[in-house]
């Protein structure tokens, strides 16, 4: 078993720009102000659709079979 820090950056993203973000943390105010801003659908069906669309990216970067080398912010 990994310790609290570990468990608390499972999921970290980084922005082209360099940015690090820790998903878990920040995944729900930001659907909700997304969803709040662009849609119209009722929040629960946003996130549901959301997570469907998601998870295979995320299963594509988990693989390993997707990488951001040689991007740039600019």
């Amino acid at each position: 078993m990994g310790s609290a820090r570990e468990s608390r950056h499972r999921d970290l993203l980084v922005d082209p720009d360099g940015t690090v973000v820790g998903y878990a943390r920040t995944e729900r105010p930001a659907l909700h102000e997304i969803h709040h801003r662009f849609f119209r659908t009722g929040p629960a069906e946003f996130v549901g659709r959301f997570h469907a669309a998601d998870e295979p990216l995320r299963a594509t970067c988990r693989e390993r079979r997707v990488s951001l080398a040689g991007t740039s912010a600019g």
